[in-house]
């Protein structure tokens, strides 16, 4: 029942936003939102590497699951708890998710593989030209989505890097709007 509560909260914002939408190649995005699970740490690490090399500025907002008990605390990461900073519909407190609000991104890089509510809430409320993300639900979040991903074996590779492999493919090719 909460879920349901918080997805048509959700589609009231997608409904609702007013913000400029916009397909961007890598050499006109300057400032990124990276969303992820904690679960993806070393994924986003990478491609947070990868971006700073092409001097972008880079924000990480990670999920902690219950079960997760690692200390964040040396990163300069946003780290979502759910114990501290979600409510009793799972959706993020106003005051937690202001923060990220008050910020505008270029673009917005959603990591996240499986459905997570907090995330997707946020995915929906910042203000970023454009947002690009793995589609898993009918929701329509992402100016770019990618609808899957391949089923490499290759131990090394985790869905995540998959994702964040085909998110600098598609930047790096696509053209951007011009002004």
């Amino acid at each position: 029942m909460f879920e349901f509560i918080a997805r048509n909260k959700l589609k009231s914002i997608l409904r609702n936003t007013s913000r400029k939408h916009a397909f961007l190649d890598i050499d006109r995005i300057h400032s990124v939102l990276l969303l992820s699970e904690t679960k993806e740490f070393d994924a986003i690490n990478k491609l947070a590497d990868q971006l700073e090399k092409l001097k972008k500025n880079v924000t990480i907002c990670m999920y902690r699951s219950k079960k997760d008990n690692h200390d964040y605390s040396a990163t300069n990461y946003i780290i979502i708890d759910p114990k501290k900073h979600t409510n009793k519909w799972g959706m993020l407190k106003e005051s937690f998710l202001e923060q990220l609000q008050t910020r505008h991104y270029d673009a917005l890089f959603d990591l996240t593989i499986n459905e997570v509510l907090p995330l997707e809430y946020i995915a929906a409320s910042v203000q970023a030209n454009m947002k690009v993300g793995l589609k898993k639900n009918d929701l329509s979040i992402y100016d770019l989505s990618i609808s899957n991903l391949s089923h490499e074996k290759d131990p090394g590779i985790t869905p995540a890097d998959q994702l964040s492999n085909q998110i600098l493919h598609y930047l790096k090719t696509i053209r951007g709007e011009k002004n």
